[in-house]
């Protein structure tokens, strides 16, 4: 088999790429560890049922769909949180849509802001993304005002507002943004062709120029080896680091290192009587934001994460205070891979190092007073504030094992475009290439850089 180009994975950042590369005539092939699922490759699980009496549903969907990395049967050493998702779509497929916009203190200030601009607005294109979808929100409105009130002035800009979704209306029903949307193309253009249940075992290359892919049918057979101009590995944080190892590829000695997370506290609330006072049937979904800035390196959240309601309560009377904290840079924050041992996919088995700095656990604490403070402006607090701090890579956002740099010094993996350094046509998009502390929802971010990364390719 002869392509193209090759992309690795079929989540935000490789649908991104696939995508663009598609519209702009590349044949493109996409390999995707998992199957197709939901009944439409790439679509997004919350469209089966958008209505807010279905977000249990949908929870339920996402629990199934979480798996181990490579199914195994015991968590990640040192990443006790960490679950991903094998199917076309990736974890795009049951994400929460939500789309902060990065302040620029969350990206890399080696590249001019306006380069990012301008790849942000492609991205809120391709992706959809609207600002207020709650616009006219009764609970929404009010949520909003209460938050403002407790959390105080913050940066122009920067204060509380609405979170930006991916989800569009149409045919006056609403339509969240999944790999589908980003690998469509214009009617008479070949769109990428998605080979599902394929698991990538290593890329062969020669002289830093790699040559083709080679695959594996998930269920078993005989290896598939496909030639190309192009290899973009998007397998995630995890797997891309372990198919650069697998390959041989010289990556340098920043492969792996700078892992990032963001640590999360959440508390599900019960909204107070004056929220939900006359609160019309049909009242829009409510996500109310409290922007990450750099004088505020924190991100809250108050919307209703998809779970089933505590025991005797509406489902419109919950909601959750999610926070999202940034975390300090080190290089010894990183996988390790494990030359001898491979895990259910063939890949370097790893075990990791994910610890949090003195400054990060008073950014923590800081955070989660805050939380607190929003709890108590939007709820009633007598039925108990629980807050939970989720389990090292629980954000489902870890970010930075082949993160980008402005010179290839030892400190990161790929460019600006996402190539690596040392290689003439192996690319990496994803969220493993943002490694700029961040404390915000990464995947606007990953689909920006995703899109540089097209135009590299495409020569632009």
């Amino acid at each position: 088999m002869q392509v193209d180009v090759v992309v690795i994975g079929s989540g935000a950042g490789g649908a991104a790429v696939a995508g663009e590369l598609a519209r702009a005539g590349r044949e493109v092939l996409v390999l995707e560890a998992g199957p197709v699922r939901f009944g439409t490759p790439g679509l997004h699980a919350r469209n089966l049922d958008t209505s807010e009496a279905a977000l249990h549903e949908f929870g339920r969907r996402i629990l199934q769909e979480w798996v181990l990395p490579a199914n195994a049967s015991t968590p990640i050493e040192g990443l006790p949180g960490l679950a991903v998702s094998h199917g076309v779509g990736g974890m795009l497929g049951i994400w929460c849509s939500n789309c902060p916009r990065p302040d620029r203190s969350e990206l890399p200030d080696w590249m001019p802001a306006s380069v990012w601009d301008t790849y942000l607005g492609r991205a809120e294109s391709v992706m959809h993304i609207h600002r207020d979808i709650a616009e006219g929100g009764v609970r929404a409105a009010r949520i909003q005002a209460a938050t403002a009130r407790a959390v105080g002035p913050l940066e122009a800009g920067r204060e509380v507002q609405p979170m930006p979704i991916a989800v569009r209306r149409v045919n006056g029903g609403l339509k969240y943004s999944g790999s589908d949307d980003l690998l469509a193309v214009s009617e008479g253009q070949t769109p990428p062709r998605v080979l599902a249940d394929h698991i990538v075992r290593r890329i062969e290359h020669r002289d830093g120029r790699a040559s083709a892919v080679i695959a594996v049918p998930r269920q078993g057979g005989a290896e598939l080896r496909i030639e190309a101009g192009t290899v973009v590995i998007a397998a995630g944080t995890l797997a891309s680091a372990q198919i650069i190892q697998a390959s041989g590829l010289d990556a340098g000695p920043a492969l792996g290192r700078y892992l990032l997370d963001h640590p999360i506290v959440s508390t599900r609330v019960l909204l107070k009587a004056e929220i939900l006072m006359d609160v019309p049937a049909g009242d829009p979904l409510f996500s109310v934001w409290v922007p990450h800035s750099a004088s505020h390196p924190w991100q809250n959240e108050v919307f209703r994460f998809p779970q089933a309601p505590p025991a005797g309560t509406r489902d419109e009377d919950g909601a959750d205070v999610t926070t999202f904290v940034s975390m300090d840079l080190n290089p010894d924050n990183r996988l390790a891979f494990d030359a001898g041992a491979t895990d259910n996919f063939g890949l370097p088995r790893v075990k990791v190092t994910l610890t949090h700095s003195e400054a990060d656990h008073r950014r923590i604490a800081d955070a989660t007073a805050e939380n607190y403070l929003i709890s108590a402006a939007v709820a009633d607090l007598s039925h108990g504030w629980s807050p939970v701090m989720y389990k090292p890579g629980g954000s489902a956002h870890l970010m930075g094992s082949c993160r980008m740099g402005p010179k290839d010094d030892g400190e990161s993996v790929v460019n600006q475009s996402g190539r690596l350094w040392r290689s003439d046509n192996v690319y990496v998009a994803g969220n493993a290439v943002l490694g700029t502390p961040s404390g915000a929802n990464p995947t606007f971010t990953t689909v920006a850089a995703a899109l540089m990364t097209a135009d590299a390719i495409l020569g632009r």
